[in-house]
């Protein structure tokens, strides 16, 4: 919703009055009676249009022209008749934008500190009270400064403030991108921030035509920059919000060129943006690319006939994105672990092949840090002589049915002793959705889209202003945004009714965890299913920054923390299929954190910590001797 149209109804109520005490001749105003009787009507219009959608469009506009007129006839009756009363308005209203800006934080302090009604009514006026003189001496500082204090300052150092200031207001964005803003560092460089900005302000407007190009150029992109992260989308890449602010201020100076004409100004400028679209596109996805549209991981997967997708065979890929920097490898299988022939070296080795997702694949770390990796290790160490083999099927992405069907293809092929299936709770997402739902998800068809589709889905730039977009609309609505719900996986915990757990779901599950149990049986395969949770179950959620705020996950009448391995439990154990709970030797890990912060994923703590977990399971269920106790 804009303002703009309060802003304009003003402006013309403004017009009107000057040109009507210009004319001599003009006619008299409506009695202050008549006006306050239609301003009335107004305002009560416009009030019972805001309790609906479609009302809201004009309820502020109405509301703000019946509550102006309202004002006129008190100062016609009460305030205008008495000078000193006159007086006192007018030093008021010349001041009323400083106490508008100052009074709304004061308000929300007390809402949050003061729960007794009586108290909070208190502090709440008392708040109002103070915010005007608070406001009178910001109106007036600011006054002075721009007139006296400024003036007195040589030219030369209000340059060298400028430059200063500039590059503190850079530094301190580039720091709260990489911070919540609620974290307690992050709030004082907001307000430090924000006091250089207002600095900044003052001494570009009393020193701008004094600067050279290249110093208004750097001033300019510390405004535009710093407040667009400071106060339109706070949490977002600082360096990303300065590109742009340096975008802004180079159109700026070309469109504020008075010496030449419109059309080749705007032209200039238009060509400017262009510009810093095309370099900013190829910067970030040669220093700082993220996951589009598509998978981060497209580069390294492909359509499969029978698992709806698989890693490329022989295949050496680095993947970088977000906060990932690793390289994925393949064998001819397109495994990543090493590759391993059908017949085994010696009659007893032990294999163990583990199905799973990204956190077996592994994603965000290189094959030697899996744990699929040091689960092999860990089983060396114990059965000394004894030869080991892991398989590693972990393909990221993939669910119960990708799963079955990779069982059905190499379990046979490799025959293990015992089979590893990682679960995550999103598996019981993924279990219901489709081939070509998957497809569409990943980018595989994204060689059947045209050019300009391509594009959009892979575009860096796209992404980070998408990213822009959606803190602004969460900083200036105050509600969370959806991705944090679902980086946290909160739904699968909530208490009650809830769709991630019906019975279509948990039909589908279970025939496909029984399909998994008959592989394994036919293979000579003992079939474990390592659950994982998610790190809400594991982390401190004062750990977790993009833990939607004021959700508890501790709190157990909103939040299940065991519902999503209980579900897998009812049906493993429906099969006979032995379950391990990792939770505990990821919560208890001496390496914290185990879940990285800005992802799903498990850290080398995680990975570590899932090893030793599932490396005791194996020895205990199957009994591989004195040295694995």
């Amino acid at each position: 919703a804009s303002r703009l149209a309060e802003f304009a109804v003003g402006m013309v109520v403004a017009q009107m009055i000057v040109a009507r005490r210009d004319r001599a001749n003009a006619s008299p105003l409506p009695a202050p009676l008549a006006i306050a009787g239609a301003s009335l009507a107004c305002y009560a219009l416009g009030l019972l249009a805001s309790f609906t959608l479609a009302g809201a469009l004009v309820s502020n506009l109405l509301v703000t022209v019946g509550m102006t007129g309202l004002f006129w006839a008190v100062w016609e009756w009460m305030l205008r008749p008495v000078p000193r009363l006159a007086a006192s308005a007018q030093w008021l209203g010349r001041r009323s934008y400083a106490v508008f800006l100052i009074h709304q934080p004061p308000l929300q302090w007390t809402a949050a500190w003061f729960a007794a009604r009586s108290t909070h009514l208190v502090a709440a006026l008392a708040a109002l009270g103070i915010s005007v003189p608070a406001g009178a001496l910001l109106e007036d500082g600011v006054a002075r400064a721009m007139t006296w204090r400024i003036a007195k300052i040589s030219l030369a150092t209000r340059r060298g403030l400028a430059l200063v200031l500039a590059t503190t207001i850079a530094a301190l964005s580039i720091f709260l991108g990489t911070r919540e803003v609620f974290e307690t560092g992050a709030r004082a460089g907001a307000w430090i921030c924000a006091a250089a900005l207002l600095a900044l302000a003052i001494d570009y407007a009393c020193t701008r035509h004094s600067m050279h190009a290249s110093e208004r150029l750097v001033a300019l992109t510390a405004l535009f920059g710093g407040a667009l992260e400071l106060f339109v989308a706070p949490g977002t890449s600082g360096t990303f919000a300065l590109g742009i602010g340096a975008a802004a201020a180079c159109a700026w100076t070309v469109l504020g060129a008075r010496t030449i004409s419109l059309s080749i100004r705007a032209t200039a400028a238009a060509a400017l943006v262009i510009a810093f679209a095309i370099g900013g596109e190829l910067a970030l996805r040669r220093f700082a690319p993220l996951e589009t549209a598509v998978w981060g991981e497209l580069p390294a997967l492909e359509s499969h006939p029978t698992r709806t997708f698989a890693l490329i065979p022989n295949r050496v890929t680095h993947l970088r994105y977000n906060d990932y920097d690793y390289t994925v490898r393949t064998n001819s299988l397109g495994l990543t672990s090493p590759e391993i022939a059908p017949a085994r070296p010696t009659p007893n080795t032990f294999r163990v092949y583990v199905a799973g997702d990204a956190f077996a694949m592994p994603e965000g770390l290189d094959y030697p840090q899996s744990f699929p990796s040091l689960l092999g290790k860990r089983l060396e160490s114990c059965l000394g002589s004894r030869p080991v083999q892991v398989i590693d099927g972990g393909v990221t992405g993939y669910g119960p049915n990708e799963e079955r069907t990779q069982l059905s293809e190499l379990a046979p092929r490799y025959r293990p002793n015992v089979i590893v299936d990682q679960f995550y709770i999103n598996e019981f997402t993924d279990v219901t959705a489709t081939p070509a739902q998957f497809r569409e998800s990943i980018g595989l068809n994204l060689a059947s889209q045209g050019a300009i589709r391509r594009f959009r889905d892979r575009s860096q730039l796209k992404t980070r202003l998408g990213r822009m977009e959606r803190a602004a609309r969460e900083s200036l609505t105050g509600h969370p945004a959806p991705w944090r719900y679902q980086l946290s996986m909160l739904d699968y915990y909530r208490t009650g009714d809830n769709a991630m757990y019906d019975a279509h779901t948990m039909r589908v599950m279970a025939d496909a965890l029984a399909g998994m149990k008959q592989v394994a049986d036919t293979s000579g395969a003992r079939l474990l299913i390592a659950f994982v949770p998610g790190a809400v179950a594991v982390t401190d959620p004062a750990r977790l920054t993009h833990l939607p705020r004021g959700e508890n996950p501790r709190d157990a009448s909103a939040y299940d923390l065991s519902r999503p391995y209980n579900a897998l439990r009812q049906i493993a154990d429906s099969l006979g299929i032995t379950t391990i709970d990792l939770t505990g030797a990821l919560r208890s890990s001496a390496g914290q954190p185990t879940y990285f912060p800005a992802a799903w994923h498990w850290t080398p703590a995680g990975h570590r910590a899932a090893a030793g977990a599932i490396a005791r399971s194996i020895e205990q269920v199957d009994s591989l001797g004195a040295n694995c106790q």
